[in-house]
């Protein structure tokens, strides 16, 4: 197969139509589940995003044949194959661990874009961050879900963010958000 199909193009080309929707439920599934053997999936390893989103790699098994992969899944973009085995465009290792961060909450970000005021939300972000009670959010919560994962941690510092008008995302979710509020700003100036 070319090096130049998309994951999507591969998978296409390699598991026959009538086994498709099945094949990546399966995926999907599995890569919620973590690490270990999922029917005819087995996932080799697991970042969780966030609650409901994950980025897994694994190999699953398809009339007898065997292929890598690597997948997103969740609310944020649905179901993405980010590599397939024939795509050519993947590496297949340890995935990297996400870099958590905090971003103003989703209707606080809405608001000050609406009123033309994404220059003031970044500056009171940043004003947050200086503050070391603040900025330590993100580094004490990758610790803490790495070495005791679970609701409790979850809970404990998605309400520690919260207080102070937070949410814990992604740093490239974080950078999306800082982004649009510094373009919907320039789009207000100019009008």
């Amino acid at each position: 197969m070319p090096a130049t199909l998309t994951p999507d193009e591969a998978f296409d080309a390699d598991i026959p139509a009538a086994l498709r929707d099945d094949i990546m439920t399966a995926i999907s599934e599995a890569a919620h589940m973590g690490e270990g053997q999922h029917g005819c999936v087995h996932i080799l390893g697991q970042d969780r995003l966030d609650a409901i989103n994950v980025r897994a790699q694994g190999i699953v098994t398809v009339e007898g044949r065997e292929y890598w992969f690597v997948v997103e899944d969740g609310n944020w973009n649905g179901t993405t194959l980010e590599g397939w085995e024939h795509s050519g465009v993947q590496t297949f290792g340890p995935l990297p661990r996400t870099q958590w961060a905090l971003a103003p909450r989703p209707d606080l970000v809405s608001d000050a874009i609406a009123a033309g005021r994404g220059p003031f939300l970044v500056a009171k972000w940043d004003a947050f961050l200086s503050r070391k009670d603040v900025a330590e959010i993100p580094g004490k919560y990758t610790y803490d879900r790495m070495m005791q994962p679970g609701l409790l941690i979850e809970r404990h510092y998605r309400e520690a963010a919260a207080k102070y008008g937070f949410v814990i995302v992604g740093q490239e979710q974080a950078d999306e958000i800082r982004a649009r509020l510094t373009e919907a700003s320039k789009h207000v100036e100019t009008t």
